[in-house]
């Protein structure tokens, strides 16, 4: 590993969302068409990507689902269920 060494510059990228995405994402779901993000992406970027898009409105909370057994599953799920407009990440 290096060590010592001094930052000359910081640069950071912005991965923009293509022309027309949120207006088609809208139309879809002014048409009842319900829209899935599916992504590889780490849940941080996930849900960054759905809050740019529109899918996840900035005041609609965000359920992040981790479970590691089936009975942690079922427990989230149920309580999933009760969240009224929630968006789901798993």
């Amino acid at each position: 590993l290096e060590n010592d060494l001094e930052v000359l510059c910081v640069t950071g990228v912005e991965d923009r969302l293509q022309d027309g995405v949120k207006q088609t994402l809208e139309m879809l779901g002014n048409a009842g068409i319900k829209v899935w993000m599916l992504t590889g992406d780490k849940t941080e970027t996930a849900t960054s990507i759905a809050m740019s898009s529109n899918l996840v409105k900035r005041n609609q909370e965000i359920f992040n689902f981790f479970a590691s057994t089936r009975d942690e599953a079922v427990d989230q799920l149920t309580r999933c269920q009760k969240k009224q407009g929630a968006c789901v990440v798993i």
